[in-house]
């Protein structure tokens, strides 16, 4: 029954569809109060009402990739077309399910999605064996997709798109060899790189595809996996001559690299987005970032928190008001956050004297705070030990989301810097405070 309604729901719309708009509807039983659907970086919001049914147009000029933003999966739409999105009800299984001009094709989307991932035992090939199974792919998946006989437009789309899906997971080759000690040290050889370099990185029809747009940006640290930042955004504006493109990769690689490393050293990075990014949405979300880590300037007030410790007491930042605190933010389950502690151990035994607290700041569940203190404990981790009980808040405040991060605090609770040197390198640092 809610099939046939969404069916009569949306057909009583579809006259109204404009040769230069596509339009969209369905019926969407999910938590959310509206659907989100990005079209070329674009993202169109339909709200949903009291039976879980939206409908709208999206104004197009030509036919283009998008994606539904809360389920992360491709559509393609194509101006003068309509089509409808049912997700998640009891009928289709708690999947999506397509229907309208652009339903088959849709479809076929969706049922290539789940294929996308290669399979793992591909990537413990020989280089060229892999990337010979690659090519084999390819032609297979491009020889399904003429079988279906879609018709032109979307069939060159998708002939492109498929060459790229392949090509963005073979990205991933060098660091599963670079991480599996069974391979030892990994070089990609030739025959790899001429492979994954083998595509367009200004491919303007493919904008609108997840696909291409990990491809691109896969490549592009790829390409400068030895680079410095600063010859990573040159390489971008030498080689992409597309603005759209040009606009998303140097947007992605400034953002990235400011959310892990703050302004430190960023002068020039920004100064050349704010020349070359033409996206007003892209540098709203720069200058949203840049905002949020000059809170975190040097002399600014360190936001508070709570923390509880081992024995389950209550404590929050300005518990260690009067004292220097080195904070240490890590997790169990992240391994990067553990290659320190042995540094840590050092440095605390060195300033044992003075008046400065270190303190190891645990991003674990605090639902799940005896596996943490079981932990600290096997593995007789240094530090005062505490975890923090709203690690979303924590995270957002602190712009903590790659581990490890350390922070130095001053006695009157302001930040010296929020993104402190590591163990290994913070002495130096350490011997210009009044300790």
């Amino acid at each position: 029954m809610k099939i046939l309604l969404a069916a009569i729901y949306f057909l009583t719309l579809v006259a109204c569809t404009h040769s230069d708009s596509v339009q969209v509807g369905g019926r969407f039983d999910v938590q959310d109060s509206v659907v989100r659907i990005v079209v070329n970086n674009r993202e169109f919001i339909f709200p949903l009402d009291d039976k879980n049914f939206f409908s709208g147009k999206i104004g197009l000029e030509r036919a283009t990739y998008a994606s539904v933003d809360r389920f992360g999966i491709s559509l393609f739409l194509s101006p003068g077309e309509d089509l409808e999105i049912n997700a998640n009800s009891v009928e289709s299984g708690g999947a999506l399910q397509f229907r309208g001009t652009l339903g088959a094709i849709n479809n076929y989307l969706y049922e290539r999605e789940v294929e996308n991932e290669l399979k793992f035992k591909l990537f413990d090939l020989d280089e060229e064996e892999f990337v010979k199974e690659l090519q084999n792919l390819i032609r297979e998946r491009i020889l399904l997709l003429e079988a279906k006989n879609f018709g032109e437009t979307f069939s060159n789309l998708e002939r492109e798109r498929i060459k790229y899906v392949i090509a963005g997971w073979a990205l991933y080759y060098p660091n599963f060899h670079q991480m599996d000690s069974l391979h030892g040290k990994y070089v990609p050889g030739p025959v790899f790189d001429k492979f994954v370099s083998g595509f367009s990185l200004d491919n303007e029809d493919l904008i609108g595809s997840r696909d291409f747009s990990r491809y691109i940006l896969n490549y592009i640290y790829y390409k400068g996996r030895s680079m410095e930042i600063r010859d990573l955004v040159n390489y971008i504006l030498d080689n992409i001559h597309n603005q759209t493109i040009k606009n998303y990769l140097l947007s992605e690689v400034i953002i990235s690299h400011v959310a892990a490393k703050g302004l430190r050293d960023s002068d020039y990075l920004l100064s050349l987005c704010w020349k070359e990014v033409t996206d007003t949405a892209k540098i709203s979300r720069i200058e949203r970032l840049v905002d949020r880590w000059r809170r975190l300037s040097a002399g600014a007030t360190a936001p508070d928190f709570e923390m509880v410790d081992q024995h389950g007491e209550k404590f929050s930042l300005r518990s260690f008001a009067g004292e220097y605190v080195y904070a240490y933010v890590w997790a169990t389950w992240n391994d990067a956050s553990k290659e320190k502690f042995e540094a840590l151990n050092r440095l605390q035994e060195k300033f044992k004297e003075k008046k400065i607290r270190f303190i190891m700041l645990s991003l674990d569940d605090v639902q799940l705070k005896n596996l943490w203190e079981e932990y600290i404990t096997e593995n007789n981790i240094p530090g005062e030990h505490y975890i923090i009980q709203n690690r979303d808040e924590f995270c957002a405040r602190y712009m903590a989301y790659i581990f490890p991060r350390f922070l130095l605090i001053d006695p009157m609770g302001k930040i010296i810097t929020a993104t402190a040197p590591a163990p290994d390198g913070a002495e130096l640092l350490f011997k210009t405070l009044d300790l």
